[in-house]
This record gives structure tokens, C-alpha cells and sequence, in this order.
């Protein structure tokens, strides 16, 4: 077991990592998406401000962060990147739950292909295998991940 120098830092195979500290959720997001290809090394990522329509369902659309594709094109997962705040109650039940319901409760079906549309409208130059993906989207439901 490695050892620690204080609370501000933490030392993984040798290598020292500081506690980073964020003032609002836009530094919190850009801070992550830098470094999403570290976390998700085999995967296509895409900055992904997508608008779900979900007033048939919920009060307000829903946009997300962060759109994953498997480079072996197994699964597809979307990302919402949450700024923690003080009130942790209030944060995670007023803001992220109800968020990621907005997100887990659209009709991927439909929906996917529309994903699937958006991502090469705004990634023409991207390397992706675009039969592959539209497959993968029109056919499978995302996974869904939040980080905070």
C-alpha cells in the first residue's frame, strides 16, 4: 500500500494525484471531458449537447454531456457530467434524479436514430464506423452513467 501525503492528494502506482477543486459546473465538466479518454480509453467521445424532447413525458427537455461509443461497437452510453453542490439533499433529489429519469425515460427506439443523425451532422470527420454506429443506436438502448 502506497502512502498518502495529506488529504490534498493520493499516490496510485507511484504516481502522485492531486485533489482538483472546482468553483462552478462549467470548470467542473470541461475538467472532465479533457480527461473522459483516460476513463474510457476503447471508446469514440463526443461532446454531446444533444436536446431530448421529453415534454410528452416530463415539464422540460433534458440535454446531456458526454456521448460514449464502444470502438468494438458493443454498447453506447450517454454521460451526465453533475457539479457537486452543498445541499446534497436537496441537489441530488431536486437536480440528478430527476434529470437522469428525464434521460432514461426517452424512446431510444425512436429516438436512437436521431442520436445517431445528430452525431454525423456534427461530427462529419469523425472515425467512427458509421453502419456500425447507426446499427448499434437504432437497435440497442444506451447505457447511462452520471459522475459527480
Amino acid at each position: 500500500m502506497e502512502k498518502n501525503d495529506g488529504l490534498g492528494s493520493v499516490y496510485i502506482n507511484g504516481k502522485k494525484y492531486r485533489q482538483v477543486l472546482f468553483s462552478n459546473e462549467d470548470d467542473f465538466e470541461a475538467h472532465l471531458k479533457s480527461h473522459a479518454n483516460s476513463f474510457y480509453d476503447d471508446c469514440f467521445l463526443f461532446d454531446f449537447k444533444y436536446t431530448f424532447v421529453t415534454n410528452d413525458i416530463y415539464d422540460n427537455n433534458v440535454i446531456a454531456d458526454l456521448l460514449i461509443i464502444d470502438k468494438n461497437y458493443k454498447f453506447w452510453a450517454i454521460l451526465e457530467l453533475e457539479y457537486f453542490s452543498r445541499r446534497k439533499y436537496e441537489w441530488l433529489s431536486r437536480h440528478v434524479i430527476p434529470q437522469m429519469k428525464k434521460i432514461t425515460g426517452v424512446n431510444y427506439r425512436v429516438e436512437g436514430k436521431r442520436v445517431f443523425n445528430w452525431l454525423v451532422a456534427k461530427y462529419p470527420s469523425a472515425t467512427f464506423d458509421k453502419a456500425k454506429t447507426k446499427a448499434l443506436m437504432s437497435h440497442n438502448r444506451p447505457f447511462f452513467f452520471c459522475s459527480s
